[in-house]
């Protein structure tokens, strides 16, 4: 408890909980054909997707998007947004 309580933790849980919600919301706005819906809590996160068979192919979509399709899950490793977060 000591170690949570110096190092922050639930309140470092609570931002970073803040701004990768804001995130997904963001992509779930800009992609709707591929997120469905954000929900969560703190860093405790979810996200869900259209049906498989109801995305259309998402690289032909979108040229410029680095979201990957790995067995049913979207991944980014290359975003800027996500470089630095601890």
């Amino acid at each position: 408890m000591d170690v949570i309580e110096r190092e922050q933790l639930a309140a470092n849980a609570r931002r970073l909980g803040l701004w990768l919600t804001a995130e997904l919301q963001r992509l779930a706005t800009t992609y709707p054909q591929v997120i469905k819906t954000v929900r969560g809590l703190g860093l405790m996160l979810g996200f869900e997707l259209v049906e498989k068979e109801n995305i259309a192919p998402f690289a032909a979509a979108d040229q410029t998007a680095s979201l990957q399709f790995v067995n049913g899950c979207t991944t980014s490793a290359s975003s800027p947004s996500l470089q630095g977060r601890r």
